[in-house]
């Protein structure tokens, strides 16, 4: 079984983890934020929050952050340290 580069290498607590830096990247490679919606299975006003610093659910945050994976290639989550 592989193992998950995401979950093996986020911050320990989720609210480390800058989402919307996730976002912007995201963006920076094209995906619009309905793109961003459609993909994660997370609602566009969700997204908005998570823009403005609201934490998204842990659900949410962990499809943006698979999405962003994939994306970028990249398993070190960026986080709010950073």
């Amino acid at each position: 079984m592989l193992s998950d580069p995401i979950r093996r290498q986020q911050p320990t607590e989720e609210s480390d983890i800058d989402f919307a830096r996730v976002l912007r990247s995201l963006s920076i490679r094209g995906y619009s934020l309905e793109a961003i919606s459609l993909h994660a299975n997370v609602s566009s006003s969700a997204l908005h929050d998570y823009l403005a610093g609201t934490p998204p659910l842990y659900t949410h945050g962990v499809r943006i952050l698979r999405l962003w994976g994939e994306t970028t290639g990249n398993a070190k989550v960026p986080s709010k340290q950073c």
